[in-house]
């Protein structure tokens, strides 16, 4: 039924890790030297150990049945949108809002959340994604957070995100533990791509996107 109707199946595309091709690549040490005294073979290896690592912690992770008190959650900020989108001859003259978007796409239960904000509102530093963790938070009465990102150093892995976890904690009406956990830089493909890939298919069939 699949050939007759010229389906395909293939793998969602990915951006190589940079990290990755770089150790392909062929490189020059002494072939007499056993390979463990050569930097870039040592670093390949353990770049690609804690990678395997991360992932098996995040499947895990996916595939663990999670009390109703915790919430588990995959973020990432999906690359900006542009709006409005629209069909008139006069929109393509015409300076338009950059949208970001904050997904926490949920490994617990199938409960995705976007924080979305516009230019005009805010921008997208360290604070800006703080403020969008705090929003989950608080709109939540999960008593613990599990939250797997990237190794994004402006945006999940800063003092001033870590702050506010802090902060969070401490509060009165705060959750008692907040758990980050970080993909090896360059593997970090999560739940959260799949949901900015339905977000852009669904955008790019619409010929309109007015808010």
């Amino acid at each position: 039924m699949f050939e007759k109707e010229n389906i395909g199946f293939s793998k969602p595309s990915q951006d190589k890790c940079d990290t990755c091709v770089i150790n392909e690549k062929p490189h020059e040490h002494d072939n007499s030297v056993e390979s463990d005294s050569c930097s870039v073979c040592v670093n390949a290896k353990q770049h690609l150990h804690e990678a395997k690592e991360a992932r098996k912690a995040y499947i895990d992770d996916n595939q663990r049945t999670w009390p109703d008190d915790t919430k588990v959650y995959a973020v990432d900020m999906q690359k900006v949108l542009m709006l409005p989108k629209m069909s008139i001859k006069e929109h393509f003259f015409v300076s338009r809002l950059t949208v970001f978007n904050e997904t926490f796409a949920s490994i617990s239960e199938k409960d995705d959340i976007c924080v979305l904000w516009h230019e005009a509102i805010s921008g997208r530093d360290a604070d800006d994604v703080a403020s969008a963790y705090a929003a989950v938070m608080q709109k939540s009465d999960a008593d613990k957070f599990v939250f797997w990102a990237d190794n994004c150093c402006a945006q999940n892995k800063n003092w001033v995100l870590f702050s506010s976890m802090l902060a969070h904690v401490n509060s009165e009406f705060g959750p008692r533990e907040i758990h980050m956990k970080y993909f090896e830089k360059g593997n970090t493909y999560m739940r959260a791509d799949s949901v900015h890939g339905n977000i852009a298919k669904a955008m790019k069939s619409r010929e309109e996107i007015l808010d």
